[in-house]
């Protein structure tokens, strides 16, 4: 009779493959591209540690604990998302993206935050199923607001059609009923720098395409926070946001219009200094300026001309203004422009967090 000095070797093999999947799903290429498979192999943590365990029961030792806090923490978000009432509010399917507005019961979050969404139809069909069990990550683009019923807060998500599971999820968005059921889960992230209380005299936010999403969650709550005995921010905020040619703007104008006109007050005077960029026909340094029309559906103004410059923004003449002053530069976009804003950033001194959707 053989002796193992641990346990079970078919026990350990199969943990190793199993683990050996998790690892090749992992890279890069599949979880852009094959967003399932990724998904669906990391299921297999479940198969994991009681191959390991029964393979070395000593390794139990080491993972009692963060398997009772991982599981107490799945319980825990598991409770909130369906004992707490949530209902879809609207869905607008625009070019690209799909805006979806959700009103949630003691919902509180803050600027620069997330939530794990899951949509699932409650009847028969394909689609439900395919989408019952999964949860998308999304930032929150906008403040809080009351909902229309006592208790619930409002908030918007953006939902980019691009990728396999992303572009699945927007097709079900698009064909929703009452008989969807939206569940949350969240709010999620602490950004590393404190934009809302570190005191700082200037934050700048640079963001492109629908990297734009958390920003527009920091620059709604600034404004509705104007005048209240707890603002969002004191100092100087700098908006830069880059899309190209009408296609760029058209999923987020509506909101960039909005929250332009609503940061000038009666003077005149700005909340926010705007930077918005039309990439599409790159003049260098962005002199020239246009005014981009944006319908906003309202009988009282119906179309807001939008400032806008073209070419790219230059984070080095932006960043320079911010010259011995307490800056905080927040980025989310391509990665061109992230690295550009993060070289800049740390070049003139300033605290500096970034945002990235590509997992």
């Amino acid at each position: 009779e053989i002796g193992w000095p641990h346990g079970p070797p078919l026990a350990g093999l199969i943990s190793w493959i199993a683990m050996t999947l998790m690892a090749v799903t992992s890279l890069s290429w599949v979880r852009r591209n094959h967003w399932y498979v990724f998904a669906v192999t990391h299921s297999l943590y479940a198969v994991v540690f009681p191959m390991a365990w029964i393979h070395y029961p000593s390794l139990m030792i080491f993972m009692v604990v963060p398997l009772c806090l991982y599981l107490l923490d799945l319980f825990m978000r598991e409770a909130s998302a369906y004992c707490t009432a949530t209902r879809l509010v609207a869905a607008d399917a625009r070019p690209g993206v799909t805006k979806l507005t959700i009103a949630r019961r003691g919902f509180a979050f803050k600027p620069l935050q997330y939530v794990l969404l899951n949509l699932s139809f409650d009847g028969e069909g394909s689609d439900g199923l395919a989408c019952s069990q999964q949860w998308h990550p999304f930032s929150i683009a906008s403040g809080p607001r009351e909902g229309g019923e006592q208790g619930e807060t409002e908030f918007t998500v953006f939902i980019k059609d691009q990728g396999e599971g992303a572009a699945r999820f927007t097709h079900l968005v698009q064909k929703v009923t009452p008989d969807w059921t939206v569940r949350v889960q969240g709010p999620f992230g602490a950004p590393s720098v404190p934009f809302t209380s570190g005191g700082y005299e200037r934050i700048v936010l640079c963001t492109g395409g629908v990297g734009i999403t958390p920003a527009l969650s920091f620059v709604d709550s600034l404004v509705n926070s104007v005048g209240t005995s707890e603002p969002v921010n004191e100092g100087v905020v700098l908006f830069v946001w880059s899309g190209r040619g009408a296609a760029g703007f058209a999923p987020f104008g509506k909101e960039l219009a909005q929250l332009h006109r609503a940061s000038v007050d009666a003077k005149g005077n700005c909340t926010v200094q705007w930077e918005l960029h039309n990439t599409e026909k790159d003049l260098g340094d962005g002199a020239a300026e246009e005014h981009v029309p944006i319908d906003l559906d309202s009988e009282e103004d119906p179309v807001y001309k939008l400032p806008v410059k073209r070419g790219r923004p230059s984070w080095e003449k932006l960043l320079s203004e911010c010259k011995g002053k307490k800056t905080a530069v927040f980025a989310c976009g391509p990665p061109q422009l992230v690295d550009e804003a993060e070289q800049a950033a740390y070049a003139h001194g300033a605290d500096f967090h970034k945002e990235v959707f590509m997992f």
